[in-house]
C-alpha cells in the first residue's frame, strides 16, 4: 500500500510531462501553434506543483526537457520547456504564498522576459550566429527581390536602400527588442494566467480571478515606477549619446503599453454602461486593438488617471 501512494505522484507527474512534451514538439514544428502552446505549456508543471510539490514539479519538468530533445533540436526544447515551465512553477509558488493577481502575472513576465534575452544572448554565444542579423539578411533578400514593384508602388530608391541595409535592420531590431519583449511576456503571461483558472476551477483549485477589462486602472506605485524608469532612460540617453535613443524608445514603449491598457478599461466600461453584449464588446475592443484607433488608447488612459472617471482608486476615496 505504501509503495502506491509513493508512485501516485510520480506517475501523475509523468503524465504531465508527456503531455508537456506533446506541447513542445506542437509548438516547435507547428508556428500558427506557438501563441497557444506557450500560454498551455505553463499549466501541467502548474497542476504537479499545485497538487503535489516543487521536487515533482521540477522532476516532471526535467523530463518533458529530456524526452522532447529527440524529437526536435536540443536549444528549442530547452529554451521552451524551462522558461514555460518556470512560468508555471511561479504562477503556483505566488497562489500558495497569497500574491496579488497583478505580482503573479510581472513575477510569470519577469521570468518570460529574462529567458528570452538569456536565450538570445546564449544562442549567439552557441552558435556564433545573430539571430537578428540572418532574420535581416532574409528580409533584405526579399526586399532587393522585389524591389521593383516597389518602386513601381511609387516607394523611393532611397528608402528601399535603407531598408536594404542590414546593419541599420539589425540596429533598429535590437532597439525594439527589449521593449516589445517585454510587452509580449505581460500579454503571454496575463493569458496564460487566464487559461490556467479556469483549468484549476474544474479540478477545485481557486486562483484569484483576473478583473474584468472595464476595472483596469494604474496603480499609483507602479506609475511612480514608470516615470522614474523614463527618467533613467533620459539619463542614460544623454550619457550613451549616439545609442541612447534605444532606452527613449523602449521605456516610452512600456510607459505607453500601461497607460493605454487603462485606456482599454475605460472603453470596455463605457460599452457596459450601454448594456452591450460581451460578444459584441469584445469583437469591438479587438477592433479598437488592431486598428489605428489604438493610438487614442493611451490618451485615454491617462486622462483617467490623472482624473479618476470611474472612481477604481481606492486612494484617492479616503480624500473626499
Amino acid at each position: 500500500m505504501k509503495n502506491n501512494i509513493k508512485l501516485n505522484p510520480l506517475v501523475e507527474s509523468a503524465m504531465f510531462a508527456a503531455l508537456a512534451v506533446i506541447v513542445i514538439i506542437a509548438t516547435t514544428y507547428l508556428p500558427a501553434f506557438y501563441f497557444i502552446g506557450i500560454i498551455v505549456l505553463p499549466l501541467p508543471f502548474a497542476f504537479v506543483y499545485i497538487k503535489h510539490n516543487f521536487k515533482y514539479a521540477a522532476l516532471a519538468l526535467a523530463t518533458a526537457i529530456l524526452i522532447s530533445i529527440p524529437f526536435g533540436d536540443l536549444f528549442t526544447a530547452i529554451s521552451l520547456g524551462l522558461t514555460y515551465g518556470i512560468v508555471g512553477i511561479v504562477m503556483v509558488y505566488c497562489f500558495k504564498n497569497d500574491e496579488s493577481v497583478l505580482n503573479t502575472i510581472i513575477f510569470m513576465a519577469v521570468v518570460v522576459f529574462l529567458s528570452t534575452i538569456l536565450v538570445y544572448k546564449i544562442s549567439v554565444l552557441i552558435t556564433g550566429k545573430d539571430v537578428l542579423q540572418v532574420t535581416a539578411k532574409e528580409i533584405s533578400n526579399i526586399i532587393q527581390k522585389y524591389k521593383g514593384v516597389y518602386e513601381s508602388h511609387g516607394a523611393s530608391s532611397s528608402k528601399i536602400n535603407t531598408l536594404l541595409d542590414e546593419n541599420n535592420m539589425v540596429y533598429i531590431m535590437k532597439m525594439i527588442m527589449p521593449g516589445t519583449t517585454f510587452v509580449f511576456s505581460i500579454v503571454s503571461t496575463y493569458f496564460s494566467y487566464r487559461f490556467s483558472t479556469s483549468i484549476f476551477k474544474k479540478f477545485n483549485y481557486t486562483l484569484k480571478e483576473v478583473k474584468p477589462i472595464s476595472n483596469w486602472y494604474l496603480e499609483p506605485q507602479i506609475s511612480i515606477v514608470l516615470l522614474i524608469f523614463v527618467t533613467i532612460s533620459f539619463i542614460l540617453a544623454a550619457v550613451k549619446g549616439e545609442r541612447g535613443d534605444i532606452y527613449i524608445y523602449n521605456s516610452f514603449l512600456i510607459f505607453t503599453f500601461a497607460f493605454s491598457m487603462t485606456g482599454l478599461g475605460v472603453i470596455s466600461f463605457l460599452f457596459e454602461r450601454t448594456k452591450m453584449k460581451n460578444v459584441y464588446k469584445n469583437i469591438l475592443l479587438i477592433i479598437i486593438l488592431l486598428s489605428p484607433l489604438n493610438n487614442i488608447l493611451f490618451f485615454v488612459g491617462m486622462t483617467d488617471y490623472i482624473f479618476d472617471f470611474r472612481k477604481l482608486d481606492p486612494r484617492r476615496k479616503r480624500y473626499k
